[in-house]
């Protein structure tokens, strides 16, 4: 399974830029529940099943999902996994994890302990990168630890709720059309954009966003600008069109082809329950017009039964970026001159100087394992994993 390569200017930036206009979704019968669960069955019969769970809402779903299932059929209870970074404060989940695992009664779970060893130049890093190239997200190889406790079996994740039910750009403006939120003073504009031309919401939100790609070159980041605005404005209002529109996302098809690149190497089959077709289908054709509202609202409709209160309504996220950027990215990050980065789309300078920073953003990390890859290249003539006091991933 070859990698995907990434454009110039996405490797430069960092990101993942368009996709598809709209992607056909089978029809179905199903309710979205149904199809959920029954994009989770495929998982649980292939033992162990492994959910990677973070004690979020959408990996909490995915669990509850699958415990309910397994029940339901007698099947082997899936086996929730987290990852736990103490040296992190940011990353800290365990209330919450602990709070599920309570309410599911649970009494299998797996909690490993992380050092510097998922650092983006770290051994899990290094042993991806070296069989496969660069891939995409930089974080991709957060999962190896858990694709090596599902050797042989099958992982469950719970990407992307959050692009799914909480990234819509018109779901205000959509559910004032359809009169189901009562219009506020500032429902002119948004509304108004909503119906406004393509070209014209796309000139607009140019002028709004905000890119956190420093180390681009001015012309780079204008393109870079123009085109993620064109794609921001071509996501649809109606939910249905939404829906299909989102499955098409680039950024989508590249994460989920690297996680399954990852786990080939211990013979896991990854599966994504929220981003399953006939589930899509079944959410696109029972959310109407207007969809399911707020992120909070569509957690509540779809999955309130199955999850503790308190989780549906948490206003919080983990941040686990402190605990990649880790000695060994920055070590290489200081010594690095800027070879192996196109010069006409990349400032060296500023993008040394966005490495130096805590917390750089993620689209930094691929410049940064792009550069040493090249400098692995250079140096050895082909792909080695550089020396770690840490044994690293016995399957990678």
């Amino acid at each position: 399974m070859p990698a995907l390569e990434l454009s110039d200017l996405e490797l430069a930036a960092g990101t993942a830029i368009g996709g598809e206009s709209t992607v056909p979704l089978p029809g179905t019968a199903l309710d979205a529940r149904e199809a959920l669960e029954q994009a989770c069955v495929a998982a649980l019969v292939r033992e162990p099943c492994i959910v990677s769970f973070s004690g979020g809402r959408d990996s909490s779903a995915v669990l509850a999902t699958a415990v309910r299932v397994a029940r339901e059929r007698g099947l082997a209870a899936p086996i929730p996994v987290s990852l736990r970074f103490p040296d992190v404060p940011s990353t800290e989940e365990s209330s919450w994890q602990e709070l599920v695992i309570r309410h599911m009664r649970l009494t299998d779970w797996v909690r490993i302990e992380i050092g510097d060893e998922l650092d983006f130049l770290g051994p899990w890093a290094r042993a991806g990168l070296s069989k496969h190239g660069l891939l995409w997200p930089a974080n991709a190889h957060f999962h190896s630890p858990i694709f090596e406790r599902a050797g042989g079996g099958s992982v469950l994740t719970g990407l992307d709720g959050d692009g799914l039910l909480g990234g819509w750009r018109w779901r205000r403006a959509q559910a004032v059309l359809e009169r189901r939120a009562r219009p506020a003073p500032r429902d002119v504009m948004r509304v108004a954009l909503a119906l406004a031309p393509e070209s014209v919401r796309a000139a607009r939100l140019a002028r709004r966003q905000q890119l956190h790609v420093s180390w681009l070159r001015p012309d780079a980041r204008r393109l870079l600008a123009g085109l993620l605005a064109r794609e921001r404005a071509s996501e649809p209002r109606p939910w249905p069109a939404r829906v299909a529109w989102f499955a098409g996302r680039r950024y989508l098809k590249l994460g989920v082809h690297s996680l399954a690149l990852l786990a080939e190497t211990y013979d896991v089959e990854v599966h994504h329950p929220l981003l399953d077709p006939t589930f899509l289908s079944a959410l696109a054709a029972r959310g109407g017009p207007a969809g399911y509202g707020t992120r909070q609202e569509a957690t509540r409709a779809l999955f309130g039964d199955l999850l503790p209160a308190e989780l549906v309504v948490r206003p919080t996220k983990g941040e686990f970026g402190m605990a990649l950027w880790g000695p060994q990215a920055r070590r290489f990050a200081a010594h690095r001159d800027g070879a192996g980065v196109d010069p006409e789309l990349v400032d060296a300078d500023l993008l040394r100087a966005v490495w130096s920073k805590p917390n750089p953003p993620l689209g930094a990390a691929t410049l940064l394992q792009h550069a040493w890859l090249e400098a692995t290249r250079s140096s050895a003539g082909e792909l080695q994993p550089t020396p770690s006091a840490w044994s690293g991933p016995s399957g990678g």
